[in-house]
This record gives structure tokens, C-alpha cells and sequence, in this order.
């Protein structure tokens, strides 16, 4: 088995405050556990390597960078994007956190309502009124979803806290398997 690399973690703050970790490689071995090359994470080396990366589609320009401890990176990454370096620790911006977790639903909740939309379609084609409104309170469970979240985030300080506020799309996603029986 090849011994993996020796890594310098390195959180690099880009220009929108974003966060990116990038793990710069100081050592690579062989198969035979033989030192293939090495270098040190000095300044210049580490400005060259970041200056190589394209963090976003439009190169977003860097504002910062240092050296971390890869533990002190949340392990979960569901709102990586709203991780921040205060300079001592890396956490998460809640009011990023919050608004990725309002955009998460609604992503979740679209193609649900292209579903019920073509079931209420059908039901109006066939002028069953019962299931127009069976279909119709549908559609507004998941229209209020984020409304209902936005409610539930008020009190909310942690990563924890959020995905406990998050609805359950998945059980809105059975409103319309149920519809569609």
C-alpha cells in the first residue's frame, strides 16, 4: 500500500469571504515507501499553489490565506459555503447557513411542483374538483415551506439547529406519490 502524501492544510479566504481548504501536498512517496519529492510550505510556495487554483467559475481572487489544522474544519459539510475564517477558528456564518438552508428547499421543492401541477392538470381536465383541491393544498404546503422555515430559523444558533428546522421535503414529496396513487 502507498503511504499517502504529507499534507499542510491551508484555509484560504477568498475575496467574498468565502472559505476554501486546500490540503498542500509537502511530501509524496513512492510504493516502496521512498520519498518521490518533497518541499516545504513556505510562503512563496504556498502563494504559488494557491495562485494556480481556480476557486470559482470566474477566479475569485484571494484575500488570505493560513496554514490550519485540518480538526478544526467542521466535518460536516452540508453549509461548507458558509464557512468563515475569523483568523483563530473557522465557523459557520449562521446568517449564510440560514439562507443556504432557504435555498436548499426551494431547490428540493420545484420538481415536486412541476408534478403536481401536471396532476392538477389532469384532474382539472377531468373536472374532478375533490382532487383539484386535494392537489391545490398540496402545491401551498409547498409554496409555505420556506415562509415556514424562515419562521422556525428566528430562533436558531446552531448548524444543528437548522437541519432540525428544515421541513421534511421528502414527506412532501409523499404528498404527491399519494396524489398520483
Amino acid at each position: 500500500m502507498i503511504r499517502p502524501p504529507d499534507v499542510v492544510h491551508i484555509a484560504i479566504t477568498l475575496a467574498d469571504d468565502t472559505l476554501a481548504v486546500m490540503a498542500f501536498i509537502t511530501r509524496e512517496y513512492a510504493a516502496d515507501g521512498s520519498v518521490t519529492w518533497s518541499r516545504q510550505a513556505t510562503k512563496e510556495a504556498v502563494d504559488a499553489e494557491v495562485a494556480l487554483c481556480s476557486f470559482t467559475a470566474d477566479k475569485m481572487p484571494v484575500k488570505g490565506w493560513r496554514p490550519t489544522d485540518p480538526r478544526d474544519v467542521p466535518a460536516d459539510r452540508t453549509y461548507r459555503d458558509a464557512l468563515r475564517d475569523t483568523g483563530t477558528t473557522i465557523e459557520h456564518d449562521m446568517e449564510h447557513v440560514k439562507r443556504l438552508a432557504l435555498d436548499h428547499v426551494r431547490q428540493e421543492r420545484a420538481p415536486l411542483f412541476a408534478e403536481l401541477d401536471a396532476l392538477w392538470m389532469r384532474a382539472n381536465g377531468q373536472g374532478d374538483a375533490k382532487a383539484m383541491a386535494e392537489i391545490e393544498a398540496k402545491r401551498q404546503a409547498l409554496r409555505d415551506a420556506p415562509q415556514v422555515m424562515t419562521k422556525a430559523l428566528e430562533a436558531v444558533r446552531t448548524v444543528d439547529d437548522v437541519k432540525a428546522a428544515r421541513p421534511d421535503v421528502a414527506a412532501l414529496a409523499t404528498l404527491v406519490i399519494a396524489v398520483k396513487g
